[in-house]
């Protein structure tokens, strides 16, 4: 019996021993496993970040070449708007000053007939109405409408006329109708040239002629006009004439003058300028470090020729 039990005990402990081997071995075994599926898991997150990395790149590139192409079409957009509205306004005319009263819309087609001899009537105005909401005190800007530039363009070369009719007249100014940019535009001309005519130590003086927004080429006669006064230097900026030597230049130009013009070239449709002086003048034409031509084309004007 005592055999027997003894070998009973041995083999109990060999049991237990060889189970806690396999307790090891499983141990062990489920270690590997959690840590390889860990290892797989990880990975696995990695490819998943750098493939949702990739597609959020690739998402934001399609957004900025997206939003390129609305700035591009707002831009042009913006631009064909802009250059409708200034057609519509083309043959419109402001004036300023022009006290209130029930018979606005008479006595402005009265006043253009009078000054234009009836060549620009009532048949030849749309629309005469007073802007903005009528306020005590205040004399609103009234709109002139009419059927076309013809009309218009009569109005404003007879305006010099208008203080001869009547005396309330004498304070009533005349503009275009100008776009948001174009008055803009027109404020940061004359600001320029009050500055100019503020810093010129030579006394000259500096005015604004012809109309925001439209080149040289289609304000000939004004330009001829001007020379034909009797002017020896005349300096226009913002010509927007596109090409050196323009031929609209040339037939600007009365006889006994000659031109120098600076083109801007990296945009020739805007900017420019034209300077027409006597013949007996002498003048260099220099590009400064900044290619400033400009002013060293103004400044170059000297005495005149002796030879």
């Amino acid at each position: 019996m005592k055999l027997l039990s003894k070998s009973i005990d041995d083999i109990k402990f060999t049991f237990s021993e060889r189970l806690d081997k396999l307790n090891d071995v499983n141990t062990s075994i489920k270690t590997k496993l959690e840590e390889t599926d860990l290892e797989l898991l990880k990975k696995s997150i990695d490819e998943i970040g750098k493939s949702l990395d990739e597609k959020v790149n690739a998402i934001r590139a399609n957004h900025v070449a997206i939003r390129s192409q609305l700035d591009s079409i707002e831009c042009t957009s913006g631009k064909k708007l802009n250059q409708k509205i200034s057609g519509l306004k083309e043959a419109n005319a402001m004036l300023f000053r022009l006290g209130e009263g029930l018979d606005d819309n008479d006595r402005v087609i009265k006043m253009i007939s009078k000054l234009t001899d009836d060549t620009a009537n009532e048949k030849n105005i749309l629309k005469v109405f007073r802007l903005e909401k009528r306020d005590e005190g205040v004399v609103r800007p009234i709109l002139i409408k009419f059927d076309g530039v013809k009309s218009k363009e009569y109005f404003f070369t007879n305006f010099y006329k208008l203080r001869s009719l009547n005396d309330d007249f004498a304070h009533v100014k005349l503009s275009h109708d100008l776009t948001v940019d174009q008055r803009k535009e027109l404020k940061k001309i004359l600001d320029d040239a009050k500055a100019r005519e503020t810093n010129c130590e030579k006394g000259f003086l500096y005015r604004v002629r012809g109309e925001v927004g439209r080149s040289v080429s289609k304000r000939v006669d004004d330009v001829h006009g001007l020379l034909c006064d009797g002017l020896d230097i005349l300096v226009l900026t913002e010509t927007w004439h596109g090409l050196a030597g323009n031929i609209s230049i040339n037939l600007a130009m009365p006889a006994g003058y000659q031109f120098v013009d600076f083109v801007r070239q990296h945009d020739p449709g805007h900017g420019g300028l034209i300077v027409y002086f006597r013949k007996e003048f002498k003048y260099k034409k220099d590009i400064s470090e900044n290619n400033c031509e400009t002013c060293q084309v103004i400044e170059k004007f000297g005495q005149k020729s002796t030879g």
